[in-house]
């Protein structure tokens, strides 16, 4: 069994409502946190310190185990991944890591990173809000689900080289024709999920980026702004998964009622 541990999650009685209204409270968290950031650039940088201290005071108390940690060393340009801890029987999920920008050198974040920064930390509660979506995730990666499809996810899914009637023709059936029916569930269910907060956290990722470039001009001679993720086409890629999800569920219930007639 599966447990997420409290440090690793909101409270069930903030955890509430829809998986659209809690990633809604999740970009209000998201709206604080960046109203308190934008305050403490006095410069065009902030320590790794001031921008850990003010993601706890966005947490109102509640203790959550997160790491920041330096993107450039781990070879991308951000991320927030949930922490497993997969020992002997155990399974949990214990915390979270945040791979930001940072500058080596005196431990600082750029204010040319806001909008990565304000992408991985709007990840980071959706995450905390999400417990279903995080039981899911962890179950992908135990039963190495993960690892026969993460590389189509990156190349084919996660991509906007690809377009959507591609994916849905030629792409999608091949990589599904090589799962179970089980496993198709768990991989559409988690994928529509991760396309839904990749639109959100692009969405706000560029937001922010905007706003601090106009709230701090000073530092910003000619702005170049952070894309929006229209390029990746998510609605129309979550459409087509739904599509997939609603004939596969149909497919393994018509399957199981022929079973029980035999």
């Amino acid at each position: 069994m599966i447990k997420i541990l409290n440090n690793a999650k909101f409270p069930l009685n903030i955890c509430r409502g829809t998986s659209e209204q809690r990633i809604h409270s999740a970009i209000k968290l998201n709206e604080e946190l960046f109203n308190n950031l934008s305050k403490e650039f006095y410069r065009p940088t902030i320590s790794v310190d001031t921008f850990t201290k003010s993601l706890k005071s966005v947490l109102k108390g509640n203790k959550i185990d997160f790491k920041i940690k330096n993107s450039e060393i781990y070879n991308c340009n951000g991320a927030c991944a949930r922490d497993f801890n997969w020992k002997n029987q155990t399974k949990e999920v214990c915390g979270y890591s945040i791979y930001l920008p940072i500058n080596d050198y005196d431990n600082s974040l750029s204010i040319n990173d806001i909008g990565t920064l304000m992408h991985e930390t709007l990840h980071f509660f959706i995450g905390l809000l999400s417990p279903k979506h995080t039981t899911r995730d962890a179950k992908c990666f135990d039963i190495d689900l993960y690892k026969k499809t993460e590389s189509f996810y990156n190349k084919f899914i996660y991509s906007s080289k690809y377009t959507p009637e591609n994916l849905k023709e030629n792409l999608l059936p091949k990589i599904l024709n090589t799962l179970t029916p089980e496993e198709k569930i768990n991989f559409l269910q988690a994928t529509r999920y991760r396309l839904k907060e990749e639109m959100h956290c692009f969405l706000d990722g560029s937001i922010y980026d905007y706003k601090i470039k106009n709230i701090h001009k000073k530092f910003f001679e000619n702005p170049e702004y952070k894309p929006d993720g229209n390029s990746f086409r998510f609605p129309e890629k979550i459409t087509i998964l739904e599509q997939e999800l609603a004939k596969t569920l149909k497919d393994v219930r018509e399957n199981m009622a022929k079973s029980k007639n035999l």
